[in-house]
């Protein structure tokens, strides 16, 4: 199987319209907060990627996103989800969105959204943490 990234981006807010194109607001690679530990209420990350060659037996795939701070530690355990794919397909677009809540920054410095497919890192965004008062 092989992977191919198209977009991975962190934003404020997503939305579907009825032929499920997604709309992107505020794509950003900086957070500001007003005290460390700060907390970011809310973000997206949204993430899509050209699939060559599944396995025939394959109807979905494990993705999960880690939140990687500076020195290197995760944030938490990440998010996982399941997503669908057409075994049939010899080349498919794939993506997902992943939906954040109340992460806590306990420094400031470089971060990265780490996005992971099958346990393989296929996607990084990289951004940054500072206090701005």
């Amino acid at each position: 199987m092989q992977i191919t990234k198209n977009l991975a981006v962190l934003c404020e807010n997503t939305a579907l319209d009825k032929d499920n194109k997604i709309s992107l607001f505020n794509v950003f690679d900086a957070i500001n907060v007003s005290v460390i530990p700060g907390v970011y209420p809310r973000l997206y990350c949204v993430v899509n990627f050209e699939v060559k060659d599944l396995p025939a037996n394959k109807r979905e795939l494990q993705a999960q996103l880690k939140i990687r701070k500076p020195g290197g530690d995760y944030i938490g355990p990440g998010i996982q989800v399941v997503v669908p794919v057409d075994p049939v397909k010899k080349v498919q677009s794939i993506g997902t969105i992943f939906e954040v809540y109340n992460l806590l920054f306990s420094q400031e410095g470089a971060y990265s959204a780490e996005v992971f497919i099958e346990d393989n890192l296929e996607a990084k965004v990289n951004f940054t943490v500072k206090v701005k008062v």
